[in-house]
């Protein structure tokens, strides 16, 4: 659906570095946050250009911010509506209903986010701009947005500093990324490993553990309030 993605396609960059303002939803001048985090090295910049994360690449996991996904099951309800004009009355009350379960959820996120003894994670791959952009948090992506890229040593090096200077304690990894790398930074660092699920794949396994979207978005915020030690 065209309306769906209209609001996905936010630059990277946007995800990664421009976290300062929690509700920062409908700018659209976002970038030019480049040395936003000076503590970034040159390593970390050049693995992010060996991977294809130049401006205009897109980070797509829009849903992984609950307020966001509102926005898009509004446009898609609207596209819904315009398709089926019959069928308004039901759309509207699903909007309704769907609507308040994602603000719930955003409420929970941020209560269970507000009081954090760090306000960065460690994760597999760079796909939480969008979730640390609504919680003030930084993610600290061992590989880049391309789930499939494997890090450097000198990357793998790079992080490893970060997580001892930061004093972080844990590592989140999703559950099709468990790699040998997790396992080499957990043992350099003494950091814990907990999962963290990005959603955009998700198996029938994985739906009869967790239930539904959010199942897996509280199982994620558990991971998180454990990673980053917050009370």
């Amino acid at each position: 659906v065209e309306a769906a993605n209209a609001e996905a396609a936010v630059p990277f960059e946007e995800g990664e570095d421009a976290h300062e303002d929690e509700h920062a939803h409908e700018d659209e001048d976002e970038h030019g946050h480049e040395d936003e985090h000076a503590h970034e090295d040159e390593d970390e910049h050049a693995h992010e250009d060996e991977h294809g994360h130049a401006h205009g690449e897109f980070d797509p996991h829009f849903w992984l911010d609950p307020l966001r996904a509102i926005t898009q099951a509004e446009r898609i309800a609207g596209t819904l509506i315009e398709a089926d004009p019959e069928g308004a009355d039901v759309y509207r009350a699903n909007l309704a209903t769907l609507s308040s379960e994602l603000r719930a959820l955003h409420a929970e996120f941020e209560a269970g986010l507000s009081s954090c003894v760090h306000r960065e994670f460690v994760t597999s791959h760079a796909a939480y701009g969008y979730l640390a952009l609504a919680y003030d948090l930084e993610q600290v992506p061992v590989a880049g947005l391309s789930p499939d890229a494997e890090p450097s040593p000198q990357r793998l090096a790079s992080i490893a500093d970060r997580i001892n200077d930061l004093g972080l304690g844990a590592i989140l990894v999703e559950p099709v990324l468990s790699g040998s790398y997790e396992q080499v930074l957990a043992a350099e660092t003494g950091a814990s490993i907990y999962t963290i699920h990005p959603m955009d794949g998700i198996t029938q396994a994985e739906l009869d553990e967790h239930g539904d979207y959010f199942g897996l978005m509280r199982d994620n915020l558990k991971s998180l309030r454990a990673a980053m030690e917050c009370s």
